[in-house]
């Protein structure tokens, strides 16, 4: 059966069915379970003190573009750092100073992303 699965190509389907014995002409009967979860709906739309102020939207605002320059100035100050401390010598501290800065700069470029987007999702995202 194997080898005319193989062979059949398209058909391997109907094979491998009427090989286990399953009947096609029930294909797509479903069984209905009589204790299925009942689907509770959404629940009324609140809305944000962003939505109903518009102070602290702008507020919201603010503090969701200053995140993202924040996130453009961690890393150009990692690429800098990556240009200005090169590890060219081996020394231990020429390491450390290297490794430190580009950390540095990619961890509040990363940080400063993250929260700017969470923020911006929770704060002044439409959900309806």
């Amino acid at each position: 059966m194997a080898e005319e699965a193989k062979s059949s190509g398209g058909d391997s389907a109907v094979v491998a069915a009427q090989s286990h014995g399953a009947d096609m002409s029930s294909a797509g009967a479903a069984v209905i379970s009589s204790d299925a979860v009942q689907n509770p709906g959404l629940p009324p739309h609140r809305k944000r003190v962003t939505e109903l102020d518009p102070k602290k939207e702008k507020s919201a605002e603010r503090a969701v573009y200053s995140l993202f320059y924040l996130s453009i100035v961690g890393s150009l100050g990692s690429v800098l750092a990556y240009m200005f401390f090169p590890i060219e010598t081996g020394e231990e501290m020429a390491i450390r100073l290297h490794t430190v800065f580009v950390g540095s700069g990619m961890a509040l470029a990363l940080l400063a992303l993250g929260i700017g987007a969470v923020h911006w999702g929770k704060a002044l995202m439409s959900d309806v």
